[in-house]
């Protein structure tokens, strides 16, 4: 059987060979000779990867490799360029006996990326590609855009000093920058510092601010000396935002009334004001009628002999003469002032005169002749739009909004040149040609920092007259960064033109192949940077914070913390976070927090993390690290806990009063006052009050010497009595149409008030009452020493502040503010100054206004853009006994606010929630008192009252970096200080 199968099987394969070979025909027939392969090529390229630098070329030689006897030649084309790349010669003859040099030259704007390129070699019907890869570097270019911090205004370059002074009023200060790279040299304190200008002397600033005064500052000292702006110019009080100096020593002053911004520009108003710095005596100009008169801004020629402004007419003054001469608007507006005056500049020695509408430029000299008139690009806005001529006098220099663009005029040929981008994302409305150097450097501000624009470079071409200006266009980074030493490709978002270049850190970061990528230089220098995009028109933009290297843990939302720790704390920064799969890892004082919650990018690639803090030893200095897959960073002492911090069991507390004389702490509930030991912390005998009706107490006060306590009953009856002798107590009837009284305040003439419909005089030496008519504000306070007492509304929006006499009670009471509401008043130890608070559980955070007392507003606090709350206020604000702090309260913490800078020294997140409604009714009872010292602090909170031990008096708090760096917000200035502003300001929660 095996035999069968094997035979069988022989057979079967010899017949199939047969099939196979054709065996059994002649083997030489020409019907089995093999046809042999056409002939074909490939192509190679030498090098393959190819490397150039703008403005410069380099070459590949490209070789025909034959295959089956090919010897034609082929033609040699190229196609996937990047843009800016050309290649000659094109096409390119080659052959395998003659291989071809490609040449690739790279314009000087060439696209700086990389692209695979495709090298095609076409012979007839054959074709072969070759690939070679392309990179075209670009080289390195200044970083433009230096981060100031804030919020910036107006500025002054000092061309004898290089220096750039610029108004910072995010930040109360004045920043003086270098003239070479813009590195902050100095910040100087000054007070919602708004315009600026330098005065004749060439040693003296001027600085308009958004208060009520005006400061000079000593360039050479920064020596700042203030001067109030006396009261009575308007109806509505005024601030002060915009000055510009003379030859003479005056100084026009534009006065604005509080939120009633002029022709929606921030810095307008409604009066000019003229200061003479030889006198000091400020006088107002303008309007002689109340009706009409609108001032947006104010200019002056180089020589300070010459200003010109717009507002019922076209104003321009003589130094030489102080004299002010008039034309309609439509003579240095023609025809007919169609669209309005929007901007006006003069020329070094006020023979030119330049005025912006919405469609032309308009020149005329002194004499209002006209010398001629531009068209220009584009609609010119009047919204913190500048002009200014150009350092030569030839040229003239408008700065568009949205986007920010900077067009020369030809004043010449009166012809509109071209622009220049000047752009910086994200960004508002605060973009602002500061100033113009002369080596035509313009200074932009914008997103709390300054870009600097090369003015000599070309100039964009206009569009078509009357279209908008393009802007430039740049990406986002879909990553937050990169750890340090590193370089990789890092993606971008898709909307940008594919022809645009990119450089971070000024850096060159080439577009990878695929266009959605570019390849981010390595850095050793932890922190955020710029990125730059360039169009192939040359329109540049820059983006700003828009990656960051390794981990740079910013600041902490809160600097003071209680040694129990268990506090909700946040921590700000970059790289603190690389994505959803990172697990950073947060310690504060080498102890790991607990778990964390990641609150997302805040501004660019600053980013937020919220934890719970651990406990620490009292006293204790503590640092806070993050280390995530980017590294690890940390900030030195970030936080000190409290040397201690206790809550002290009580309920239904109303008010907290501190007698310094005996060192007890009083609290006052309906029907007693209880007595707290602050050292030992244990409750005395209560002082009990004498029932009044079927009424209880609602309000107490402690008279200046401290022989007397008076507690008020809303049943019209007052107990007075000796804290030393609490059973001699005495009960005093009185008459008021207020059956629920607000507040109360006891002169150093042992006198007490009692606010109300009139005012109640309790006379503490006799007992007796007494009417008095006036009106003092809805809640009044009297300084500790009973030296001073102010008033101010609550609830109502006329802003109204009071100062009365202790003494005779004549009430002092200015113009109210036009746009301001209050809520609560504090009054320094000694009387010399008066803090209003505007805040309510609702809101987030207190808005304080700082008064000294002349009721001169002088100052709003600030706060930190990474230090800012979603918390309401809760309690009575309190200074501390120096004045130089005052602290108020928040749900979850106590902000300690600078009197002299306005701003925030200090945040101390409390062990509890804090109380802000004391039952039965909301009253304006302070719920936080202080010792003698100001370093043990006492406020009612939810379970009882919180006592905390400061590390230093409220006095001697060091002032905690927050890192304003990172700070700006699109409607900066003065109407930031407005109470529906402030309730929508930009917050990180």
């Amino acid at each position: 059987m095996y035999k069968l199968v094997s035979a069988s099987f022989f057979f079967f394969f010899f017949f199939l060979l047969v099939l196979l070979t054709g065996c059994g025909g002649n083997s030489n027939s020409s019907g089995n000779t093999q046809t042999p392969p056409p002939p074909n090529y490939i192509i190679s390229v030498s090098p393959s990867d190819l490397s150039l630098n703008r403005g410069e070329n380099a070459s590949v030689t490209v070789t025909v490799v034959p295959q089956n006897g090919f010897s034609s030649s082929a033609s040699v084309t190229v196609s996937d360029l990047s843009a800016g790349v050309s290649v000659s010669p094109s096409p390119l003859s080659v052959s395998p006996t003659n291989p071809g040099t490609l040449k690739f030259t790279a314009s000087a704007n060439a696209q700086v990326a990389q692209v695979n390129v495709t090298v095609q070699a076409t012979s007839g019907t054959l074709q072969a590609n070759a690939a070679l890869s392309l990179t075209v570097n670009g080289e390195a270019m200044p970083d433009r855009f230096r981060l100031i911090g804030g919020s910036l205004g107006h500025g002054f370059y000092d061309e004898q000093r290089h220096l750039l002074f610029a108004t910072n009023a995010r930040m109360n200060e004045l920043d003086v920058l270098s003239g070479t790279d813009l590195a902050v040299q100095s910040r100087v304190t000054l007070p919602l510092a708004w315009g600026i200008d330098q005065m004749a002397d060439g040693k003296t600033l001027v600085v308009g601010t958004s208060a009520q005064q005006i400061a000079t500052v000593d360039e050479d000292t920064l020596a700042v000396t203030f001067h109030p702006v006396p009261n009575g110019f308007s109806i509505y009080e005024l601030f002060y935002p915009n000055v510009v100096a003379l030859a003479n020593g005056k100084v026009l002053i534009i006065g604005q009334e509080q939120g009633i911004d002029s022709n929606d520009i921030v810095e307008g108003g409604q009066y000019l004001i003229e200061w003479d710095s030889n006198t000091g005596a400020f006088t107002k100009l303008l309007p002689t009628t109340q009706l009409g008169f609108d001032v947006d801004s104010l200019a002056r020629s180089a020589d300070h002999k010459w200003a010109v402004f717009a507002a019922d007419q076209f104003y321009l003054y003589s130094s030489d003469s102080d004299s002010l001469t008039t034309v309609p608007l439509e003579t240095v507006n023609p025809p007919g002032n169609a669209y309005g005056v929007r901007g006006y500049a003069m020329n070094a020695d006020g023979s030119k005169i330049a005025v912006a509408s919405a469609s032309q430029l308009t020149v005329l000299d002194r004499s209002f002749h006209l010398l001629g008139t531009v068209q220009i690009p584009d609609g010119f806005q009047e919204a913190r739009a500048r002009v200014q001529f150009a350092p030569d006098g030839n040229k003239f220099i408008m700065q568009y909004p949205l986007p920010t663009a900077v067009e020369m005029i030809d004043l010449s040929t009166y012809t509109a040149l071209g622009y220049l981008s000047a752009d910086v994302e994200p960004s508002g409305n605060d973009n602002t040609l500061m100033a113009v150097d002369s080596n035509w450097r313009g200074f932009v501000t914008s997103t709390g920092g300054v870009l600097t624009v090369d003015l000599t470079q070309p100039l964009i071409p206009n569009t078509q007259m009357g279209t908008p200006m393009p802007g430039a266009d740049c990406p986002m980074v879909l990553s937050s960064g990169l750890a340090l030493n590193t370089s990789a490709p890092v993606q971008i978002s898709s909307t940008f033109p594919v022809t645009s270049s990119f450089f971070v850190a000024g850096l060159p970061a080439p577009l990878t192949p695929g266009g959605n990528s570019i390849m981010v230089p390595a850095s050793s220098t932890a922190g955020p940077v710029n990125l730059e995009c360039e169009g192939p028109d040359g329109n540049r933009l820059v983006r700003a914070v828009a990656f960051s290297y390794g981990v740079t843990p910013f600041t902490p939302s809160a600097n003071l913390l209680p040694p129990t720790g268990n506090n909700v704390m946040d921590i700000f920064g970059f790289g603190l976070m690389a994505g959803d799969s990172d697990h950073p890892i947060i310690t504060l004082g080498g102890q790991a927090t607990g778990k964390y919650s990641y609150m997302g990018n805040l501004f660019g690639v600053l980013q937020g993390l919220q934890f719970m803090a651990p406990p620490g030893a009292p006293g204790q200095t503590a640092d806070l690290s993050v280390t995530s897959a980017y590294g690890q960073g940390t900030i030195s002492a970030a936080v000190q806990y409290l040397p201690a911090a206790k809550v002290v069991p009580v309920s239904n507390i109303l008010q907290l009063v501190f007698d310094k004389r005996r060192n007890l702490l009083y609290a006052l509930k309906m029907q007693e006052i209880d007595v707290l030991d602050p050292v030992t912390l244990t409750w005395k005998v209560p002082i009990p009050l004498p029932p009044s009706g079927t009424a209880n107490y609602y309000i107490m006060g402690l008279s200046p010497d401290g022989s007397r306590i008076i507690a008020v009953s809303p049943n019209y009856y007052v107990a007075v009595l000796d804290p030393d002798n609490p059973s001699n107590v005495a009960v005093i009837p009185y008459s008021s149409r207020v059956s629920n009284p607000v507040s109360l305040a006891i002169t150093k003439y042992n006198k007490a008030l009692i606010n109300g419909f009139p005012v109640v005089e309790i006379n503490l030496s006799t007992l007796s009452t007494s009417s008095v008519h006036a009106q003092m504000g809805t809640i009044i306070r009297a300084s500790g020493d009973g030296s001073a007492i102010y008033g101010v509304d609550v609830g109502i929006s006329s802003g109204q502040v009071y100062a009365i006499d202790p003494a005779t009670y004549t009430v002092t009471q200015p113009a109210p503010f036009g746009f301001q509401f209050w809520s609560d008043l504090a009054v320094s130890p000694e009387g010399s100054q008066l803090a209003t608070v505007d805040t309510d559980i609702q809101s987030t955070g207190d808005e304080v206004g700082l008064f000294d007392s002349t009721l001169h507003l002088l100052n709003f606090n600030e706060y930190p853009f990474v230090a800012d709350v979603d918390f309401g206020g809760v309690v009575g604000p309190l200074f501390s006994p120096g004045g130089k702090v005052i602290a108020t309260g928040l749900s979850n913490s106590i902000e300690f606010w600078d009197t002299r800078t306005g701003m925030l020294r200090a945040r101390l997140l409390t062990p509890e929630t804090l109380q802000w409604t004391p039952p039965p009714v909301l009253n304006s009872a302070p719920l936080m008192a202080s010792d003698s010292t100001g370093q043990t602090l006492f406020v009612g909170s939810s379970s009882g009252i919180t006592v905390l031990t400061l590390p230093q008096a409220m006095d001697d708090l060091n002032p905690y970096n927050w890192n304003n760096a990172f700070g700006f917000q699109s409607y900066p200035g003065i109407e930031t200080h407005s109470r529906a502003i402030r309730k929508s300001r930009l917050r990180v929660h």
